[in-house]
């Protein structure tokens, strides 16, 4: 398991999150298509397994980041918001590569 520390900033606060990203964890995307946010973020009170986060930042945290840029946009289909699976994959990257340790909001 590989584990790195992202910063990720929200306004003026800046939260250091460590975020765990496996081979196992990004092997859970499809290779194309869309996922759902709770694939992204994970939800520990799914049954029977829990999903675990692929960037474990709160909701509110992610939507910032989403406003703001540092996140990709989703798609809307319906009423359903939907994020490209190659821009996850690309932000799982960036994370790893440590590109959010020196970025301020």
């Amino acid at each position: 398991m590989l584990h790195k520390l992202a910063a990720l900033t929200v306004g003026v606060f800046l939260f250091t999150v460590e975020c765990i990203v496996s081979m196992t964890a990004t092997n859970q995307l499809p290779a194309e298509g869309y996922c759902r946010l709770t694939q992204i973020l994970g939800n520990p009170k799914a049954k029977p397994n829990p999903i675990p986060p692929l960037v474990p930042v709160s909701k509110s945290t992610w939507y910032d980041g989403v406003k703001s840029g540092r996140f990709p946009a989703p798609v809307y289909i319906g009423r359903s918001s939907l994020w490209k699976c190659a821009d996850i994959r690309k932000l799982i990257e960036r994370i790893e590569k440590g590109e959010f340790a020196n970025e301020q909001g």
